[in-house]
């Protein structure tokens, strides 16, 4: 993990001195279920009821000592055995508990019995610690949603102007993959929320199935079916690959926005402090360099899930090939993402969007955005083909409605003209309509609806009102 990225819950949580307590929490919930009378129990699961007692008032008080266990692994070169030997040493010699009582510490129990149920625990924590920065993310998102609802906008598709829309409907889209990323971490750390106590190779040559039961109903993990010496990393995967779904989401919505800031649109600005400075050699730059960091880390975010991905596979009941890359990928994942959405949510809150730069924006497009509207009003006053003077040709030529509202649309472009202006002035679209009266007054004022930006957006608030948000007063 590098400080940049991390914020104090996630250094806490993901520090060696939290993955030894980890360890612990598991190792003290054996022991506990154990040497409880009333918990459900094979025989050769029980310990006498206050045996340990001591020991594990000795282990609440007796603190890691990380140094200690840094030494014995050196020695041992096995981390989760010098652990044990420092947690077994801290309680026979700094509180008297003796030899034979602190010997039930890890008693019929392999690593990855500790390890895994720590590591399972480690990840809800992680994946909660996540959600909550997804949630106040959708939060901020929606009342930014709500705020800009009736802020006019042009909707960009390949790059081009397309069709009207409301800022507030864009934002919403963005509430809206978020959301069905939350949706999708609650079932995949639920998926993740399994442990195992089923002994070297998974067929319960130490504790029995009942034990392992009690154990995980009181650390709140399910016992997994079936285990070899590890869970099978297919439980885990999902959840890395939401974590890669919501960095998706996070490049999706700040790539949108840093076009939006980029020049010459500047329909939106990164907030800038008074303090802050754009660029070394450029006093005027108001770089939106926290959306390009966005688009940074959830590049680096695939990477990790990359890495994770590649390790499922395990040869018979195990190797350690996983160890390593869950030691780096898993917290720099979690790490740099819970980073990642707490940063956005500031970015969303102090984002300034910049209304007069849309409406010119609008403008620049000369009314061409109507072009649809206008095609199937045509089409559905049965006009299917319109004259066009072919100046190539010298003559005037049949074209589909389609062609020739694309033909005018250049020439609006090209000529800087409105597109209602030359629809007006067409000679041959009026031939193909009513002269005069009543019925000639309403197709022509239809036609011109067509280039009423809001009028082609009376269905906004049915979609806002999907994400339970009313008008503001």
């Amino acid at each position: 993990m590098i400080e940049r990225y991390t914020e104090d819950e996630m250094e806490t949580l993901w520090s060696l001195r939290s993955r030894y307590e980890g360890w612990e929490e598991v190792e003290c919930g054996v022991l506990e279920v154990r040497s409880d009378p009333e918990a459900n129990l094979e025989p050769g699961d029980r310990i006498p009821e206050g045996l340990v007692l001591p020991l594990l008032d000795a282990l609440a008080n007796a603190e890691i000592n990380c140094e200690i266990i840094a030494r014995l692994e050196k020695e041992k070169r096995h981390d989760l055995l010098a652990f044990v030997q420092e947690r077994q040493d801290a309680a026979t010699k700094g509180y008297g508990v003796l030899a034979a009582v602190s010997a039930w510490f890890h008693h019929k129990m392999t690593s990855y019995c500790t390890e895994d149920s720590a590591f399972s625990l480690k990840l809800q924590r992680a994946g909660r610690l996540i959600r909550t920065e997804l949630v106040d993310l959708i939060w901020a998102l929606k009342l930014r949603a709500n705020e800009t609802r009736d802020m006019s906008i042009m909707a960009v598709t390949h790059g081009q102007g397309a069709e009207a829309t409301k800022l507030g409907l864009r934002l919403l889209g963005f509430v809206d993959a978020f959301e069905l990323c939350q949706t999708q971490l609650d079932a995949a750390l639920e998926t993740a929320r399994v442990g195992r106590l089923a002994g070297a190779v998974g067929n319960y040559g130490g504790l029995s199935p009942l034990c392992e039961a009690e154990v995980c109903n009181r650390l709140n993990l399910k016992p997994v079916r079936i285990s070899s010496q590890i869970i099978y990393r297919g439980y885990f995967l999902p959840l890395a690959q939401v974590l890669e779904q919501i960095g998706d989401a996070v490049e999706h919505m700040a790539m949108t926005f840093w076009h939006m800031c980029s020049f010459p649109g500047r329909e939106a600005q990164e907030k800038f402090t008074d303090d802050q400075e754009g660029s070394s050699a450029m006093p005027h730059k108001q770089n939106p360099v926290g959306l390009e960091q966005m688009l940074g880390i959830a590049a680096v975010i695939r990477g990790y899930v990359g890495m994770i991905s590649e390790v499922v596979a395990t040869p018979h009941e195990r190797d350690i090939r996983q160890s390593c890359v869950e030691r780096i990928a898993w917290p720099d994942a979690t790490t740099i993402l819970h980073y990642a959405l707490k940063r956005l949510s500031g970015i969303v809150t102090g984002m300034v969007f910049n209304p007069d730069r849309m409406k010119a924006n609008i403008d620049t497009l000369y009314e061409v955005w109507a072009s649809g509207h206008v095609k199937n009003y045509l089409l559905e006053h049965g006009i299917t083909s319109v004259g066009w003077f072919d100046a190539k040709e010298g003559k005037v030529v049949t074209l589909k409605t389609y062609r020739w509202v694309q033909k005018l649309s250049f020439q609006a472009y090209r000529e800087k003209t409105k597109l209602c202006d030359l629809v007006d002035a067409d000679i041959y679209l009026k031939a193909l309509t009513p002269e005069g009266g009543r019925e000639d007054q309403i197709f022509w004022k239809g036609l011109r609806a067509c280039f009423d930006f809001d009028a082609h957006l009376n269905h906004v608030d049915t979609i806002f009102a999907r994400f339970d948000l009313e008008p503001q007063a």
